[in-house]
């Protein structure tokens, strides 16, 4: 029987080398037949991958490839996150049970922790745009009438006269007391 030939680790081998087909060999282990006739053994190790998108087929917009170039920047910049990073979090999060995560598949693992990053951040926001009573007391009636709508308090704005002073500071004592300022 011919000995396989061993040979030592050169990526630059696999240079414009096309993948003619994948045979899984178990343990991570994957041999990697190419089209012109070789084949080498790897050891995949699990890592998230993004998938870059085709070059632009001709005939193009520049309006349309200006924006599949931003899509890709946004997509860049993004973290990759795994999906037993986002099992983690979530369990973190306790929005869900390790068993319950079980049962759900990858791709409701990734919308579940996409909905738990958006709350995140409108909670981070929420937390960055908290009113204090030095902003209610230098607030105009517009400026009164904007942070009962933001904050989506229970004041009815007509009870209110913006030309008389005592009423423009009767609101802003039932903001404060509204949002539990002191």
């Amino acid at each position: 029987m011919a000995k396989a030939k061993e040979a030592k680790f050169d990526p630059q081998s696999f240079e414009g080398k096309e993948i003619e087909s994948v045979n899984e060999l178990g343990n991570g282990f994957s041999r990697l037949n190419f089209t012109d006739g070789t084949s080498a053994i790897v050891q995949f190790v699990p890592l998230a991958i993004t998938i870059v998108k085709d070059a632009p087929a001709k005939g193009k917009g520049k309006k349309e490839e200006e924006a599949e170039e931003e899509e890709e920047e946004d997509e860049e910049e993004t973290e990759e996150v795994t999906i037993e990073e986002m099992k983690e979090a979530l369990i973190e999060a306790e929005a869900f049970s390790k068993k319950e995560l079980k049962k759900m598949s990858d791709e409701e693992i990734e919308e579940a922790y996409d909905n738990l990053e958006t709350e995140e951040e409108e909670t981070e926001e929420e937390e960055d745009e908290a009113i204090t009573a030095e902003d209610i007391d230098e607030a105009d009636f517009d400026d009164l009438e904007d942070m009962i709508d933001e904050q989506e308090l229970d004041i009815d704005i007509e009870d209110y006269d913006a030309d008389d002073k005592k009423s423009v500071e009767k609101l802003r004592k039932a903001i404060k007391k509204a949002l539990k300022i002191k």
